[in-house]
């Protein structure tokens, strides 16, 4: 987490910068899909940024889906992630 309107997303391996900078391919839950997602220069990052704060003290889920590695393979399935401001 980088600010309350913020999030970056590590993956483990380069991915697509086309997949990787669709926002419906991000949703935090009670929050909905980010305005922007932006890969850095390592191609392993994204930076989401929302229009709303999260939540304070309150624990909220980060879905990912569809995102592709630089070969094409693309996330199996739905990856959640839970997180607390």
């Amino acid at each position: 987490m980088v600010s309350s309107h913020e999030l970056k997303v590590i993956f483990s391996e380069e991915v697509d910068v086309h997949s990787a900078e669709q926002t419906t391919h991000y949703r935090v839950s009670g929050i909905g899909h980010p305005l922007k997602a932006s890969l850095q220069d390592d191609r392993k990052t994204v930076a989401l940024a929302f229009a709303d704060p999260f939540p304070n003290g309150v624990e909220s889920m980060l879905e990912i889906s569809q995102v592709r590695d630089t070969s094409g393979n693309r996330i199996a399935e739905t990856k959640r992630f839970l997180f607390v401001l």
